[in-house]
């Protein structure tokens, strides 16, 4: 399972039987992850005391490349908890907004980390990937599960219209081999022949 930060995961974290867990910002206060992807300093700061606990208990951290000599420089390095991060990936193209096209079985493309959960699960090459808490953002920024507001509300709306929808059906069409499985209501489209959705009912409310 790939577990996001969205309110929509509160109801459907526990749904699905898995045997991994990969998560990025916020899910960490749901379940403890195999996985816990970063790809954006800011996430070094998201809800630190669950973070410390995760891979205190065995959750490994995996890390952006790019991200690790700017944090040695600044002297950052040791929020990556008191242990070091157990696994960089340096991304093989940069610059979000005009990569996602790029992506194929194998490589990384900048995204934010939720994305970067689903393309670490998706290069592992499993039979099914149940995604969940990762609609996408409309516009609001009481989008987390924690209820903190976005800071970068404009630029998460615009990344999901024209990279994050387009990256993650990138993803699905070249990954036939693997049965997607999509929870809640997506604000970008995703179709094909592996791909199934499971909608929010109605008493639950995302953004």
């Amino acid at each position: 399972m790939v577990l996001g930060s969205s309110r929509s995961a509160e109801h459907f974290h526990l749904t699905p039987q898995v045997d991994c867990i990969v998560s990025a910002g916020d899910a960490i206060l749901l379940q403890r992850p195999d996985y816990y992807c970063i790809s954006e300093e800011s996430s070094l700061d998201t809800q630190p005391e669950a973070q410390i606990e995760a891979r205190y208990y065995g959750t490994k951290v995996v890390i952006m490349g790019q991200m690790l000599p700017k944090l040695e420089r600044e002297g950052k390095r040791p929020m990556l908890w008191p242990f070091p991060h157990d696994i960089s990936i340096w991304f093989d193209h940069l610059y979000a907004a005009k990569v996602w096209h790029l992506w194929k079985p194998g490589t990384y493309v900048d995204s934010m980390s939720g994305a970067f959960a689903l393309q670490f699960a998706a290069n592992h090459k499993p039979s099914e990937i149940h995604v969940v808490g990762m609609e996408g953002y409309v516009g609001s920024g009481d989008y987390f599960i924690s209820g903190q507001k976005s800071a970068k509300v404009g630029y998460a709306v615009s990344s999901t219209r024209y990279q994050y929808g387009k990256l993650i059906q990138r993803i699905v069409d070249l990954c036939p081999d693997t049965d997607f499985t999509f929870y809640g209501d997506l604000n970008y489209p995703v179709d094909g022949f592996n791909v199934s959705k499971v909608p929010c009912p109605r008493e639950t409310v995302t953004l």
